[in-house]
């Protein structure tokens, strides 16, 4: 896509598993990547020093186990540094906006090994 826009070196922010993704990119491009910005990109492994699950991902899955909103200000509570700006309507919008694809949800409750669920 860098390619095809005609850009010779990308500004890249990642958060999450889109960390990941912009690490790859600088490894495997590095003469492409001017500046990388990460945030909670983590390492993908697990950690030798971090008792796993982190509260986090305990909270993120309790959220998908149980999409409500209670459960979605418990993760936002420790995924966000300052909460003061975090609404009663941003939250409405985030928790519509999972339940509007409850395929991905619903990944998280499959056994290991199984095939996803049918997407209607």
């Amino acid at each position: 896509m860098v390619d095809q826009l005609g850009i010779d070196k990308v500004h890249l922010l990642g958060n999450s598993m889109g960390g990941h993704s912009a690490v790859a990119f600088t490894l495997s491009w590095p003469e492409r990547a001017a500046k990388l910005v990460l945030m909670g990109g983590g390492t993908g492994g697990m950690s030798l020093f971090t008792p796993m699950p982190t509260e986090g991902i305990k909270l993120l899955n309790a959220l998908y186990r149980e999409p409500t909103i209670e459960n979605l200000k418990k993760m936002m509570s420790i995924f966000v540094f300052d909460t003061r700006d975090l609404t009663e309507a941003l939250f409405e919008a985030r928790l519509n906006n999972m339940l509007s694809r409850r395929d991905h949800p619903g990944q998280l409750r499959q056994e290991p090994g199984s095939q996803p669920e049918a997407v209607s």
